[in-house]
């Protein structure tokens, strides 16, 4: 059985960012990838920490040769990719930190969420 994976052109942008109804929040780990043959392309994978099974299901859909990590992030309920700083940022003002690491980091990590 074969499957494909189709890729969103752009991100989602059907909810209006600046209604304070509906802040900006944290929804789950991602890291950004790259082509190498062409490093215009990128693709954010989604998941419930980065480099998990699923990223790694996830992986095997791309040639691995073809494709390297660019930077781990967090996707937001609008669809956007934030790094690990601003998404530590848009966390607190939301009050969507629930665990303590043992310290004081300046950039979110999925354990602090989950």
């Amino acid at each position: 059985m074969s499957s494909s994976l189709q890729l969103a052109d752009e991100p989602i942008r059907n909810i209006d960012m600046e209604n304070k109804e509906h802040p900006e929040l944290i929804v789950c780990a991602a890291i950004k990838f790259f082509n190498i043959c062409d490093p215009s392309i990128e693709v954010d994978i989604p998941s419930v920490r980065h480099f998990d099974p699923l990223t790694h299901s996830i992986l095997e859909q791309f040639s691995y040769d073809e494709w390297e990590e660019k930077e781990q992030g967090f996707i937001t309920n609008f669809g956007r990719f934030v790094n690990r700083k601003e998404a530590l940022e848009i966390a607190k003002a939301n009050n969507q930190i629930r665990y303590g690491i043992g310290y004081e980091p300046d950039e979110l990590y999925s354990e602090m969420l989950y």
